[in-house]
């Protein structure tokens, strides 16, 4: 009796033990080696996170850059990118967004995920840092796992001519909201991972 009992417990742990990592994760990295890049060269901000995809081979994963100014929406995306059904079972690697400054408000806009890149386009609202700008994580060091078909924000630029410019908790909708009327210029970075390719345009 005793026998079977462990048995049960250990058939039990052996089951929760394969079903932990199952879901992506990522996490902000915002000491690697692409930030320090950016830093040392000058050339602008990143956000860079750590993105782990199990199951790669069965998944989509749609990353994509939006912006407001004064509280309008941008019809397209600023930058966007969409890939899947990987040829490895899992994936890890960096994922994130940069904003590669030139002369003045202009900019160019840059966002990756492990082993796909997009070429820097510009970007159609101003970036400049005569205002008041802030470059903020809404996933931090300890990581959000992601729910398949949910779209997350992970970071934002944020931008104030009003002379001053609050905080917000980017994982509350509402504060969000009221962070893109408040603000003059916004770019949120989101993504979603799902099972089909449709489920990305949804």
């Amino acid at each position: 009796m005793n026998r079977l009992l462990l048995l049960t417990v250990l058939c039990i742990l052996s089951g929760c033990a394969m079903a932990e990592g199952t879901n992506p994760f990522i996490k902000a990295n915002p000491d690697s080696e692409y930030e320090i890049t950016y830093k040392e060269l000058g050339i602008g901000q990143i956000h860079d996170f750590q993105f782990t995809l199990p199951s790669a081979d069965e998944r989509w994963v749609r990353v994509w850059m939006e912006g407001y100014r004064n509280g309008e929406k941008i019809n397209e995306p600023l930058a966007e990118l969409s890939y899947g059904q990987s040829p490895e079972q899992n994936e890890e690697g960096h994922l994130g967004m940069g904003i590669i400054r030139g002369g003045g408000d202009e900019a160019m806009l840059h966002v990756y995920a492990p082993g796909v890149s997009l070429i820097p386009r510009e970007s159609p609202l101003p970036l400049n840092e005569t205002g008041i700008s802030t470059w903020e994580y809404a996933v931090d060091e300890e990581g959000l796992e992601l729910e398949l078909g949910e779209e997350v924000i992970l970071g934002a630029y944020r931008q104030s001519t009003s002379g001053s410019i609050q905080t917000f908790d980017l994982q509350d909708n509402e504060q969000v909201k009221q962070m893109l009327h408040d603000d003059t210029v916004v770019l949120l970075l989101k993504m979603k991972v799902g099972t089909s390719e449709e489920q990305m345009k949804e």
